[in-house]
């Protein structure tokens, strides 16, 4: 209930902010706290109730209204708890002193969505070209159309890049490439934030030649340094040197030249794009005096995995080239060969760890050998694919695949656990049986290799009826909750089952219009799609098009996944009014604002004579033409049919009556004096009338002289 006055409560908040006022309490005893109050969902809440004057000790309750579920006030003034269903309370809270004095404060407490960055990844930038991440967030408390504040709370974005407040990282990329791990912050309007770490990974030339080989006097020397990365052809200049005598560096990356001066010789190359990035990377060159033995340059090789390529270039030097390379014992892996001039290459297909022994000779018939090992892994993981949706009382199977490591393998949940009636087998990790229930589930599975290898995934499944299934009796009035005609423009409430996700799904405003779909949920009325206010499992709040004005019914069908419920025909009036309550369940105080901003109740009555706001919805067809779904931002529509409101028995002066501004079409706003001559006091009789249809019995508003 709590949802489906979240835009009643977020008019009455907007109203009340614009005209409250408030005075000193002339009692010395006061709640000093502040009355708006905002706890994420979900999250562990605490505060204290403050107050200055009177005498300890205090004593506090909750005089009227009510608080959060899942949120409470113990007799010290602390309200904790864990709310899960975001919306507005509203409570009056009540403090006494020792004395018995009393101070009372009205509080508006606001659950939100918890707050949360979904931007995934920045993706990559590159040296000298524009780059643009716009960051997203949700949850918190964010007025509408109003933003997030965004800053960087740890590292550095790469040079040339900046974030802007509004959440937008831009600019050109300066060099160094690399990637730049980052933590952003964000903020919503009560200063709640949330951190999520980044990497932006910036592209440019890069060297990805490790070290170079040793050279030996009077040897010639050649050796070719590699770079990716970057654009156009790349120029290379030695930044800092020196490099050994001898030895020049040629613009195609090539190290050349034949060494006359030992020594240990360290300079550092850059290299250069045609966009002007550039990397540079030092370097150590030791050139020794001749040797006639051959030494192996290559001192261990990598790691493979099966079945991904493989290549590993083996060296020698002390020697003259050419040098011709051989196994002389053991054996390679299955699928990696060994070439004449060194070069390991193939894609494994076994995994284990092979010992063999390389053989160099040099083209004076020298000879070198050298022990060396390769360890091939078999990487496991979960080839992911995303579940088939099951259906409530029919069988179900889904096969989840693995690839890699050593059977026989072992699949186990793991968090959240399978729906019910579906179970996983461990030994062929197939999702099978028949589910007892309706919903959106999320769960994780591990699967684990002969050798405790592991991998992980995540799955979501939903299951769903056969088709979304409701009927005349769950079409309610979204004030009144009474069920039976509608009217154009009205505010209701659908209920069933099979209708949504199992979450909620909020309104999404699109260029000032509600969106007709939610979370894959659409309700048709004659094939006419309507706004959505929100939609979960068993419970689709929506407006009723504009459009079907005139008609005496029509046919409703609820949609789900492309799945639609049977049509139900639904008759339509031209008013069918409904008063929003305070407690939303459609009977007693009604939701009024009186003229001073604040609530109406029995503890704040109208006096007769002064000014009240009531909202309520189901007034028809407006004038200019209702709009479905549009939020009442420039043009105020006012109902076609005439608005009387009777108090008492007694008829109150209407002053507006007409769209509550700046919020949905189909939410209507009466202000209404309340009569002079009224004498009675306390809860009184209320009623609305549109043409000739009253609103529901049993709302009262308060008044006293």
């Amino acid at each position: 209930m709590l949802f489906k006055s979240h835009l009643l409560r977020l008019s009455i908040t907007l109203f009340a902010s614009a005209t409250a006022s408030w005075a000193q309490a002339p009692d010395p005893l006061r709640i000093s706290s502040p009355t708006f109050i905002t706890i994420p969902q979900a999250t562990f809440f605490t505060t204290n109730i403050n107050v200055t004057g009177g005498r300890p000790p205090y004593q506090f309750t909750v005089q009227s209204g009510t608080l959060p579920l899942g949120v409470f006030l113990n007799h010290v003034g602390t309200l904790s708890g864990i709310s899960g269903i975001f919306g507005d309370s509203f409570a009056v809270i009540q403090a006494t002193d020792a004395d018995g004095r009393i101070a009372t404060a009205s509080f508006q407490i606001r659950i939100v969505q918890a707050l949360a960055i979904i931007t995934d990844t920045l993706g990559t930038g590159r040296v000298a070209s524009p780059y643009q991440q716009t960051l997203r967030g949700v949850g918190g408390f964010l007025p509408l159309f109003g933003n997030y504040t965004w800053a960087l709370s740890s590292g550095a974005l790469p040079p040339g890049l900046n974030l802007t407040l509004s959440g937008d990282i831009v600019g050109t990329p300066l060099p160094p490439p690399g990637n730049y791990n980052v933590t952003i912050k964000m903020t919503d309007g009560s200063n709640n934030s949330v951190l999520k770490p980044f990497t932006l990974r910036i592209d440019g030339p890069i060297i990805i030649t490790d070290r170079l080989p040793p050279g030996r006097v009077n040897q010639p020397y050649n050796q070719g340094i590699v770079a990716i990365g970057g654009i156009g052809l790349y120029s290379w200049s030695v930044k800092t040197g020196p490099i050994p005598p001898g030895i020049s560096l040629t613009q195609a990356g090539v190290l050349t030249g034949t060494p006359f001066v030992p020594g240990t010789y360290t300079f550092e190359i850059r290299v250069s794009d045609s966009v002007g990035a550039y990397f540079d990377k030092t370097y150590t060159l030791p050139v020794d005096q001749f040797s006639s033995g051959i030494i192996f340059f290559t001192d261990t090789i990598a790691d493979a995995s099966v079945g991904l390529p493989f290549a590993q270039l083996l060296q020698a030097s002390g020697g003259r080239d050419p040098y011709t390379f051989s196994i002389s014992s053991g054996a390679l892996p299955a699928g990696i060969t060994l070439s004449l001039n060194g070069g390991l290459s193939g894609t494994p297909t076994v995994d284990g760890a092979f010992g063999f022994t390389v053989l160099a000779v040099d083209a004076s018939g020298l000879q070198a050998s050298k022990n060396f090992s390769i360890n091939v892994r078999s990487n496991i993981f979960i080839v992911r694919t995303d579940l088939a949706r099951a259906i409530i009382g029919v069988p179900y199977s889904q096969q989840l695949v693995v690839q890699g490591g050593t059977a026989p393998y072992l699949w186990t949940p793991f968090g959240n656990p399978v729906p019910e009636g579906l179970f996983l087998n461990p030994t062929t990790g197939t999702i099978s049986g028949t589910p007892t229930t309706i919903g959106d589930y999320f769960f994780a599975v591990k699967v684990t290799d002969a050798r405790n290898r592991t991998a992980q995934a995540s799955y979501s499944l939903t299951i769903s009826p056969a088709v979304p299934i409701f009927s005349n009796t769950g079409v309610l009035n979204g004030a009144s909750f009474k069920a039976g005609s509608v009217s154009p423009g009205a505010i209701i409430n659908i209920f069933g089952i099979g209708f949504g996700p199992g979450e909620l799904a909020a309104i999404q405003i699109q260029n000032g219009i509600a969106a007709t779909q939610l979370a894959s949920t659409r309700v048709l009325f004659d094939e006419i799609a309507a706004p959505l206010l929100f939609s979960t499992l068993n419970q689709v709040g929506l407006v009723v098009p504009y459009e079907i004005a005139g008609r005496p019914s029509v046919n409703v069908v609820v949609e789900y996944k492309g799945l639609r419920s049977a049509p139900i025909r639904v008759n339509i009036a031209p008013s069918a009014l409904g008063i929003f309550t305070a407690d939303s369940s459609g009977k007693g105080q009604a939701a009024a604002l009186n003229s001073d901003g604040r609530l109406n109740s029995p503890q704040n009555p109208a006096k007769p004579g002064s000014i009240v706001v009531l909202y309520a919805t189901g007034e028809g067809q407006t004038d200019p033409f209702g709009i479905s779904g549009k939020l009442a931002t420039d043009v105020y529509p006012k109902p076609q049919l005439p608005v009387n409101v009777i108090i008492n028995g007694q008829s109150a002066e209407v002053l507006y009556a007409g769209a509550a501004p700046n919020l949905i079409a189909g939410l209507l706003q009466v202000n209404v004096r309340i009569p002079d001559t009224i004498t009675a006091v306390g809860s009184l009789p209320l009623l609305i009338i549109v043409g000739d249809i009253p609103s529901q019995e049993q709302v009262t508003i308060s008044v006293a002289p």
